[in-house]
């Protein structure tokens, strides 16, 4: 039995990282193991572990899957990597699915081996040495992505068959080749082009400012409305004032940059924010008759860019029906408390989108 258990246990795995000075200097975000985040987890909508990484953590550290399933949701979250780590998942009872996650500096983004499975979905993946790397019979989905200056490739799959599917990517300057695979032969590497239709690009993505690790898209990237269903490709969605916080309006709705992606969503949608400042917020959902379904921010959130998800569930955890729901975003000067004012305070701005769940 002790032997059973540990064939389906996920091994993990931190590596040391170099560069840490790079992350605890002043006004730069905290620092959070990628391990640690996964301790914390619990499991939930059908994985062995449910990883939720939030936009305002820097995430450090890579993972080993070596059986069971992991989802990484990731709001934006930025997984800093060093030159000998990734997230890795080997073996046919194991998968990872991953979204809206930054991974950049690592020997690879996501290396998937052995007939492991996934989704990867709706992420950056910047110089690290391989993007996506995809070894023997492996089944994975690379949708929505950007993957731009590597070391060597973009995506690389061998010994695959059909099993890895590759649509609307961004897929550029990757130093080795954006696209490549094992021979036919065997022996040695070749390039490839993706199928007809299959939305890929290959175009500089015009970050804000990726130097100083913000991957936001600028209001001119090819990425915006270029993924499935007309999305932005890549982890953070495009939203006027991001870069230097250009066109911002501090005391506006239209200052508060308020989004959510995709639109029409059925599991998930990502909403994102914009504020000039420090200030007390309050993010909610409303149904059609006005009834509040769930509270996703309630108090002081720092100055910048912030994001959140609803899974379409309500406050009891619930599938909420599908429908027309509005999302609610108040925004209070640090002196009031945007939560218990109901959007109402003084000097309070308040933003609405109307989104729909389809079930």
């Amino acid at each position: 039995m002790n032997d059973i258990v540990t064939a389906i246990m996920l091994k993990l795995r931190l590596h040391t990282f170099l560069f840490l000075a790079f992350i605890v200097g002043n006004n730069a975000p905290m620092a959070k193991t990628l391990l640690s985040a996964y301790q914390e987890a619990a499991a939930g909508s059908g994985y062995d572990k449910l990883v939720v990484l939030h936009s305002d953590i820097v995430y450090t550290g890579g993972l080993d899957i070596i059986s069971g399933s992991v989802c990484i949701r990731g709001q934006g979250a930025l997984i800093l990597l060093d030159d000998t780590s990734a997230i890795r998942t080997e073996g046919f009872f194991s998968r990872l699915d991953i979204d809206h996650c930054v991974l950049k500096g690592g020997q690879f983004g996501l290396f998937y081996r052995d007939r492991a499975q996934g989704e990867v979905i709706n992420n950056t993946f910047y110089a690290n040495w391989d993007g996506i790397r995809c070894i023997d019979s492996c089944q994975v989905t690379i949708k929505n992505n950007i993957i731009v200056n590597h070391q060597n490739y973009g995506i690389y799959y061998a010994r695959c068959g059909s099993g890895v599917t590759i649509l609307y990517n961004d897929v550029w300057a990757n130093s080795g080749g954006n696209y490549m695979r094992l021979s036919d032969c065997g022996c040695g590497d070749t390039s490839f082009t993706p199928a007809p239709g299959s939305g890929e690009i290959s175009e500089d993505p015009l970050f804000a400012d990726a130097a100083q690790n913000k991957f936001n898209l600028t209001e001119t990237s090819p990425c915006i409305r270029a993924g499935e269903n007309g999305i932005d490709m890549g982890a953070l969605v495009f939203s006027a004032g991001v870069a230097g916080d250009a066109g911002i309006k501090p005391g506006t709705a239209a200052g508060l940059g308020l989004t959510n992606y995709p639109n029409p969503f059925t599991v998930r949608t990502t909403i994102g924010y914009q504020l000039p400042s420090k200030a007390g917020v309050c993010l909610k959902i409303y149904n059609i008759a006005g009834r509040l379904v769930k509270t996703l921010v309630n108090g002081p959130v720092e100055a910048g860019r912030h994001t959140r998800q609803w899974d379409g569930r309500d406050a009891d955890g619930k599938q909420a029906a599908g429908g027309v729901y509005f999302c609610r975003l108040s925004v209070s000067p640090q002196s009031n408390n945007a939560g218990s004012a109901g959007g109402g305070g003084a000097g309070t701005v308040n933003a609405t989108k109307r989104m729909i769940l389809v079930n």
